[in-house]
């Protein structure tokens, strides 16, 4: 696991992709959120739940990194009094 603080540049709410090509975005339970890091801008997309529509932009964020195989999975969490 790779950790790594990071500010949300932006909130979106994902189009469809895949077997959910045609989902509209109104009813979609997903959202995305694009950080930036130091080197880089990472993009995570998960499932709208309690925790993440807390999150605004400008938002200090830990943002982890999960390696499953040859995929790579991101996850979110706020960064309390860590910059």
């Amino acid at each position: 696991m790779d950790k790594q603080l990071g500010i949300i540049k932006e909130i979106f709410i994902p189009e469809g992709t895949g077997k959910d090509f045609y989902i509209d975005v109104m009813d979609s339970n997903k959202i995305g959120f694009i950080v930036s890091t130091d080197d880089k801008e990472i993009r995570v997309i998960g499932k709208q739940d309690d925790f993440n529509s807390q999150l605004f932009k400008g938002d200090k964020v830990y943002v982890k990194k999960y390696v499953d195989g040859s995929n790579n999975f991101y996850t979110i969490e706020p960064a309390k009094g860590d910059f």
